[in-house]
């Protein structure tokens, strides 16, 4: 059955070690729990095996309707030890002994929501590999569960409506899909004892590499998963413009995605040289560009200089970069009617710039990450997901000038984003100094 659904979607394959495909698997039920989805489940497992546990996990939330429990060769095995909820049909079933199973394992997901097709096979040449094959597509399933039904041994008690054919979801849940895809990104392998130790530098290369490829295969797999289901059957023009605006969305990730690398990698090119850059000019140009963006929303934005505030020892396009991308954020996540405000202050030896807004807040867990690379927080939903990489620039342009960057945040009270950048002044003679702590 892995070579067959394999010769149908061959784009679907990945490759992973054992504990990282567990891993992978567990996050996918625990998706389809957190969205409370019930569903019925064809499937193929060992009753010792790991993957049994996943699934019993899943049926004890009351969400498993119905598992229909496949196994190969000699008699179905006893469904006492599976540790199902009692609220759980459960189907012990058959399959013919020369199908060729060894080392497959298979897990159908059925509801009025989604269907989604799970095959893993061990690598016949290491045993702690596993390939995956993974399929949303209405089409794929309803093959493979016609393949799967000839391939059962027929006997007196199996019931009639079993061999029926089953009734799909003709489209699917994309907010689901989008879940269920991030979820199926490749997890990051743990380091163990045994591994080298790389160098400080070394170390942080490779998670960023990890990360990485990771953020690269996200918008590609989601964008493939629609045209999947574009192709599958015949859909309605409203549906498939929804398909189509999510290939478009995943466009738009990507391209943000490779920008926010340029300007990432940009930023350490050149030397620092420092001008004199009037506070209240740059911000009165940004809140100009923003504007009507903001009316848009009806969120009220405005700023205050206050009087005599000394310009910043910065590049003019850096701190119009840090006060865009801040302000970008807080535009995102403050709802309609809300408020959004920047604010500049002389400190001693410092500019402090503020920006502010009252919009939804970041959890105390993800304050100290926010400025990591492809960091995403608790309160990010799908439809505010950007590249991730727009606070980590904030703060890589604030150190470039010898600055410093702090958030003070609460869930549902908004954001304070506190920037210190030195000041510059000129004294009497005409001699122009960079003040700072």
């Amino acid at each position: 059955m892995f070579r067959f659904v394999q010769g149908q979607a061959p784009h679907a394959l990945h490759t992973l070690g054992t504990g990282a495909a567990l891993s992978w698997f567990k996050s996918i039920c625990l998706i389809l729990a957190d969205n409370q989805i019930q569903c019925r489940v064809w499937a193929k497992f060992n009753g010792q095996s790991p993957w049994q546990k996943a699934i019993a996990d899943y049926s004890q939330t009351g969400l498993l309707s119905h598992l229909y429990w496949c196994r190969s060769g000699g008699e179905p095995g006893p469904v006492a030890g599976l540790g199902l909820n009692l609220k759980t049909t459960i189907s012990p079933l058959l399959l013919e002994v020369d199908t060729h199973w060894h080392g497959e394992s298979f897990f159908c997901f059925l509801s009025s929501d989604i269907s989604l097709l799970i095959l893993l096979n061990e690598s016949p040449e290491n045993p702690k590999v596993v390939n995956i094959l993974q399929s949303f597509s209405p089409r794929l399933i309803g093959h493979f569960l016609s393949q799967l039904k000839q391939l059962l041994v027929v006997a007196d008690d199996l019931p009639v409506d079993l061999f029926a054919t089953e009734e799909l979801p003709p489209s699917a849940d994309l907010d689901l899909v989008n879940q269920l895809v991030q979820g199926m990104g490749p997890p990051l392998r743990k380091s163990t004892a045994d591994d080298p130790k790389p160098s400080n530098y070394t170390a942080i290369a490779n998670s960023f590499g990890i990360s990485l490829i990771r953020e690269l295969g996200i918008p590609l797999t989601n964008a493939k998963t629609a045209l999947q289901l574009l192709e599958s059957f015949q859909q309605k023009k409203e549906l498939r413009q929804r398909y189509l605006d999510l290939i478009r969305q995943n466009c738009d990730r990507q391209t943000d995605l490779i920008t926010g690398l340029q300007d990432l990698l940009e930023i350490d090119a050149t030397a620092p040289s420092p001008e004199s850059v009037p506070i209240a000019d740059c911000i009165r140009s940004v809140i100009g560009i923003y504007q009507p963006i903001a009316a848009e929303k009806s969120i009220t934005l405005n700023s205050t200089v206050v009087e005599n505030c000394p310009p910043v020892a910065c590049s003019r396009a850096d701190l119009q970069a840090i006060l865009q991308r801040l302000l970008e954020n807080a535009l995102q996540f403050t709802d309609p009617g809300g408020q959004v405000q920047i604010k500049a202050y002389h400190q001693g030896f410092q500019v402090e710039i503020v920006v502010n807004d009252n919009g939804c807040g970041i959890a105390m867990a993800d304050i100290p990450h926010l400025f990591d690379c492809f960091f995403r927080g608790q309160n990010t939903s799908s439809a505010t997901q950007g590249a991730g990489l727009g606070l980590t620039i904030v703060h890589r342009l604030v150190e470039r000038w010898s600055g410093k960057i702090t958030v003070h945040s609460r869930p549902k009270q908004g954001s304070n984003f506190h920037i210190f950048l030195p000041a510059m002044v000129d004294n009497s003679l005409g001699h122009r100094f960079v003040l700072s702590n």
